[in-house]
């Protein structure tokens, strides 16, 4: 049975039921979600969009726009879930118009494969901030400029891909091979 009870496996304190939604998920931060919307970033390069609350999430739409042999390694909702930002395999990052389905803006520049990106998401105002931030294979972090979609810094020093990053208003954390990195504007 596909169905299963979180509360009855003592993993959740409710008794909803939940069931496997059918996607090939690519790397571990290729999900986000918010009150509305779920998206759930695949191995096929597309971005595919739920409803989270339904017994039986229906699929709301598809983002499409990275290349199709390449998955998806992380995805994010900004601001209150209208626009979505994503990084892939093929070395791109891009920002989403949810409502539209459609991407705004790409964003290459790294040498190899993005692991992780962020942004200031909770910067007031309905799209988020205007920062944007990514990590991958090349050992390099790069902030972007949401605004031109312009690489603005090119942040090295790790001696491994950057697997990992958080960034807030005030410091920006990346980790990756056996560093861990901090920077405060």
């Amino acid at each position: 049975n596909d169905t299963g009870t979180a509360a009855s496996e003592g993993r959740w304190p409710i008794g909803h039921a939940f069931k496997p939604i059918p996607a090939r998920i690519g790397l571990k931060d290729c999900i986000d979600l918010n009150e509305r919307l779920l998206v759930v970033g695949c191995e096929d390069g597309c971005m595919r969009m739920y409803s989270p609350d339904a017994d039986s999430p229906p699929l709301l739409g598809s983002l499409k726009g990275h290349a199709p042999d390449q998955m998806i390694s992380c995805v994010k909702l900004l601001g209150d879930g209208s626009h979505a930002l994503s990084a892939s395999g093929d070395r791109s990052i891009r920002l989403w118009d949810v409502e539209a389905q459609c991407s705004t803006m790409e964003m290459s520049g790294h040498g190899r494969q993005i692991f992780c990106c962020d942004t200031d998401r909770h910067a007031p105002g309905r799209q988020g901030g205007n920062m944007i931030i990514s990590g991958g294979r090349d050992k390099t972090a790069r902030v972007w400029d949401r605004r031109t979609g312009q690489c603005e810094h090119v942040l090295r020093g790790h001696t491994g891909t950057v697997v990992c990053l958080r960034f807030d208003d005030m410091l920006l954390a990346t980790a990756g091979g056996a560093l861990f990195h901090l920077l405060f504007p």
